[in-house]
């Protein structure tokens, strides 16, 4: 079980600002978060979960100036195990939506 959570810079050298991200990870469930350290910050959240050869997730954005969701995805798809064409198992997505403001 893997689980963390950092404090990073992020941009160029003019314009640093720095974010707070957290992970867990535990069998078939991811969580994501990140939160940008300003006065007016971002809140980033992503979640994947699966079950046998199904994967689901989704993601959003909170914008606390605008105090609304400004971006969010959602999206399914099947694991190709064996019988793929290809040599490497991958993700075929079935359902994809991005809505942006």
């Amino acid at each position: 079980m893997d689980q963390g959570s950092t404090a990073v810079p992020t941009g160029n050298s003019e314009h640093c600002a720095w974010q707070v991200s957290a992970d867990y990870v535990v069998p078939h469930l991811t969580l994501k978060t990140s939160v940008g350290l300003t006065n007016q910050p971002k809140v980033d959240l992503a979640a994947t979960t699966g079950y046998k050869d199904i994967v689901f997730g989704g993601e959003a954005t909170y914008d606390s100036a605008k105090g609304d969701v400004t971006k969010w995805a959602a999206g399914a798809g099947e694991l190709c195990k064996g019988s793929c064409p290809w040599s490497q198992s991958f993700v075929t997505p079935y359902l994809f939506h991005e809505y942006v403001l």
